[in-house]
C-alpha cells in the first residue's frame, strides 16, 4: 500500500475505535493499531491523530502523555460533534460512514476501501458547515 493509502486506513481505524465509546474518552496508543509497530507506524499514528485533531473530528482530553520506553505518546481522545455528524453523512452507496466502518470491523470491507471515503466526507462535510 501507499503512504497515503496507509494514512486513510489509520484514520478509518482511530474513528472507529473512537466511535465504539462514544463521548467518552479513549486511550491511544499506536500499539492499539499495530502489533509489531516500527517507527514509521508511530510516526504515522501520531500524524493521524494530529491530522483528525486540526480537522475538528478528534478532541483531546489532557496532554499526550509520552512512553518513555519506545519514545511514543499515549492519547485520549474523543469525537467531536462534527466527528459524529461525519458518521451520520450518508454517502452514495446509501450507506452512512458508520454503516461502512461497522462492515470494516466485520470483515465485509476493506479499512483502505472506507479510509477512501474519510478525506472527501470530511472536506466536502467541512465545507457545508462552513458556508452554513
Amino acid at each position: 500500500m501507499s503512504r497515503l493509502d496507509d494514512s486513510k486506513t489509520i484514520i478509518a481505524r482511530i474513528i472507529a475505535n473512537l466511535e465504539d465509546n462514544g463521548v467518552i474518552a479513549t486511550a491511544l496508543h499506536v500499539s492499539d493499531f499495530y502489533s509489531d509497530y516500527t517507527s514509521e507506524d508511530a510516526l504515522l499514528f501520531s500524524s493521524a491523530i494530529s491530522w483528525l485533531a486540526a480537522e475538528n473530528v478528534i478532541r483531546f482530553r489532557g496532554e499526550p502523555i509520552p512512553d518513555d520506553a519506545d519514545d511514543t505518546n499515549h492519547y485520549s481522545a474523543v469525537l467531536t460533534s462534527f466527528g459524529f455528524l461525519a458518521l451520520e453523512r450518508e454517502l452514495s452507496s446509501a450507506l452512512t460512514l458508520r454503516d461502512q466502518l461497522k462492515e470494516a470491523r466485520a470483515g465485509a470491507r476493506n479499512w483502505a476501501s472506507v479510509g477512501d471515503l474519510v478525506g472527501g466526507i470530511l472536506g466536502g462535510f467541512s465545507k457545508t458547515i462552513s458556508n452554513g
